[in-house]
């Protein structure tokens, strides 16, 4: 293989490694600060009332949108905000316990994929980060950049190829069956290059094969 061949391979991979580390979606931007949800089937409910451990527990949200609660029977809980619902629930229990107090936590039930040690679905509150999400999951199995991005997924298309660890699971607004994923670690995210550079790289690499190619014709 001639000389120039040989470049002309080199640029070929370079320019390979490039798309390979290009972003692949929109960076997610949003509010800086958690905003609360409303419960969806499969979500769950966190029920505290205090001196009272038997009534207290988590409630998965069934298909009909309710919650079957200890004493009181079952509650549709859709549509309900925290406190509302903290409030009707004081009151049902008022009727066997005296002065009641009842704390109430919606936690939404997100799916962690990918590069991580025990990937799964994990209840997690409007104030918890994509970073909490990743712990939960054990953290990344390979060896990618601790702290970088992960990535979005709904109906199995990519909706964000690049959600900072600091994002809060409340402002994400997350659907059924929407995945985080945490993205393969690569030689170029191990060693910190980002797609820009590489693309730099490869304009670089490429420009210089045909400048090879013109001085030695």
């Amino acid at each position: 293989m001639r000389p120039t061949r040989h470049l002309f391979a080199f640029a070929l991979l370079v320019n390979l490694a490039a798309c390979a580390s290009a972003p692949r979606g929109p960076a997610f931007s949003g509010a800086p600060l958690p905003r609360s949800f409303g419960l969806r089937a499969g979500d769950v409910m966190r029920v505290k009332v205090w001196r009272e451990p038997d009534l207290s527990g988590d409630y998965i949200v069934d298909e009909y949108g309710k919650v079957s609660l200890p004493v009181i029977g079952p509650r549709q809980v859709l549509g309900e905000s925290s406190e509302g619902l903290q409030k009707k629930l004081q009151d049902a229990y008022a009727a066997t316990l005296k002065d009641p107090s009842v704390q109430v936590t919606f936690l939404r039930r997100v799916a962690v994929q990918g590069d991580v040690r025990l990937p799964g679905l994990y209840p997690m509150d409007a104030t918890m980060t994509v970073g909490d999400a990743l712990a939960l999951a054990g953290g990344r199995a390979g060896p990618g950049i601790e702290g970088s991005s992960l990535e979005l997924w709904r109906d199995g298309s990519m909706l964000y190829g690049d959600v900072p660890t600091s994002v809060f699971i409340g402002q994400l607004d997350m659907k059924a069956g929407d995945e985080l994923r945490v993205p393969m670690g690569s030689w170029s995210r191990r060693n910190g290059i980002n797609g820009a550079i590489w693309i730099q790289i490869s304009l670089a690499v490429t420009l210089a094969a045909v400048q090879i190619i013109f001085l030695t014709r």
